[in-house]
């Protein structure tokens, strides 16, 4: 319960939560103090938040330990923001990797910690689902302060509004391929800049459109509520027509070709690209599925369909993919789908990622395929 509170709290800082669940709980388990830790982390909101809202693109790296139940906490900050290692704290002993972030500065922060009993951190737990999981939604929301983090990556707007990032290849004058890229449920962030960048040196109008209407988090809990009308509701239209913008947009762009447009996804936005894609066929050459959730009803007149998905993914399963390859082959639609044993969901997480392993050999299968 005291661990699912201080993830509560994480919007506010600006951390994504696969960067620190381990660290967390080797803090619950080493020193018994994560009361302690969370109202330090309470303490130290003010410290991220401003930078998320202002920048879109840096997420501050703290680190609780506190040795002792008499101790104050210590919080180690990262002078490189960018740094995606943590500390790892065993038993009270900290070890950090200056070799990848570079010098730290050392403070301590006041806890006022209390030792409760079982009854309490169960009653804790109800209090953070009921009543903290929400308010942490709306506190993200006003954080967000409106369109704040759309306008720190989009460049580019679309007649109608939607807005998007997009990266025009240099030197190139005409017969311009385009690839739009739709975003994960976090929204529009700062890793689509950079895979649309990559798209742009290889020649393609890379664009990444907001299908969110300004909305952008990287607070877990706001992101599912975010993707929850098409994910549960099946309400897939607003995405859709964002989709539908961004092509059009492209499309009235001096020296682009319009027998070449590639639309793909990642998680929600690999289930919008297919979705897409069969509702505006003859506006797509080929679609792209990177892990996004399949259609279980496919049209004939469907474009070809690249699909990613990695055997360790909780969201699609093996027997979910195989079913969507065979709604493929019932309709007569081309599809290549590549599975990989060892990875689960967002494996094809960045422009780094794509550097090596699966997650290059993915994205360079994408490539071919258009």
């Amino acid at each position: 319960p005291r661990l699912l509170i201080l993830l509560l709290f994480s919007r506010l800082i600006g951390w994504h939560p696969g960067n620190y669940l381990e660290l967390l709980a080797v803090e619950m388990v080493s020193s018994h103090q994560c009361t302690n830790a969370c109202l330090a982390w309470i303490a130290l909101t003010v410290v991220g938040a401003s930078a998320d809202v202002h920048a879109g693109r840096f997420s501050p790296w703290l680190a609780f330990q506190t040795p002792s139940r008499i101790q104050n906490s210590l919080i180690r900050v990262a002078d490189r923001p960018h740094c995606n290692r943590l500390p790892a704290i065993r038993m009270g002993k900290e070890v950090f990797p200056d070799e990848c972030c570079g010098p730290t500065s050392l403070r301590k922060v006041p806890t006022w910690g209390l030792d409760l009993p079982a009854w309490a951190d169960a009653l804790l737990a109800v209090v953070s689902v009921g009543g903290l999981l929400p308010a942490g939604i709306k506190v993200d929301e006003a954080l967000q302060d409106g369109t704040t983090r759309i306008d720190s990556i989009a460049n580019e707007i679309a007649p109608d509004g939607v807005r998007m990032y997009a990266a025009k290849p240099a030197g190139v004058l005409e017969g311009i391929p385009v690839v739009v890229l739709v975003h994960q449920f976090f929204g529009l962030r700062p890793r689509d800049v950079g895979l649309c960048d990559e798209l742009a040196e290889l020649g393609y109008l890379g664009i990444a459109p907001d299908c969110y209407g300004g909305a952008t988090t990287t607070y877990v809990p706001r992101a599912i509520s975010l993707v929850l009308p098409a994910a549960i509701g099946d309400k897939w239209e607003p995405h859709l027509q964002a989709v539908d913008s961004a092509v059009d947009w492209a499309l009235s762009q001096p020296g682009v070709d319009p027998e070449k447009v590639y639309v793909a996804g990642f998680c929600f936005g690999g289930g919008v690209a297919v979705r897409y894609s069969q509702w505006r066929p003859e506006k797509v050459k080929a679609c792209g599925v990177f892990y996004g959730r399949p259609v279980t009803q496919a049209s004939t007149d469907l474009p070809p369909v690249y699909a990613v998905f990695g055997a360790k993914d909780g969201q699609f399963p093996p027997a979910a993919v195989d079913a969507f390859e065979s709604e493929l082959q019932r309709c007569g639609v081309r599809s290549e789908f590549r599975r990989y044993p060892d990875q689960g969901h967002a494996f094809v997480s960045d422009r780094k990622a794509i550097r090596d392993g699966d997650a290059k050999d993915a994205w360079e299968g994408w490539l071919a395929f258009c």
